[in-house]
């Protein structure tokens, strides 16, 4: 398994555009992947992310991507004037597969060839 670099900003990007952590054969090994859950109540609407959930196959994305779009079509829609707009976004974002996050490890590997600053006594 790959793990992510640690860093203070994290880039989330729709599905699309991000490529698939991969493993040394260049094979797709596993995502890290974001839904949107949206929640409404009679004036205010709140649109959240979940953890990373690390999924291997379309399938499962897909699977989370309904699970918390029903979920989102039960909370999302009762704020005006706001959750039906924020409600139907968040179900595009889910049923097409979420958030993934970017690989990160390309700046791990450059920071870890850097030399370090040691102090002379």
């Amino acid at each position: 398994m790959m793990s992510f670099c640690q860093t203070d900003s994290v880039s989330w990007e729709p599905t699309a555009a991000s490529p698939p952590c991969s493993s040394a054969n260049g094979l797709a090994t596993e995502w890290a992947v974001r839904y949107e859950i949206c929640c409404s109540f009679l004036i205010a609407t709140l649109v959240w992310h979940t953890p990373p959930h690390r999924l291997r196959s379309r399938w499962q994305r897909l699977g989370y991507g309904i699970a918390y779009s029903l979920l989102c079509l039960l909370l999302g829609p009762w704020g005006l004037p706001w959750g039906l707009v924020y409600t139907v976004r968040a179900i595009a974002v889910n049923l097409l597969g979420g958030l993934r996050q970017r690989p990160m490890s390309h700046l791990c590997a450059t920071e870890a060839t850097e030399p370090s600053v040691s102090q002379a006594a």
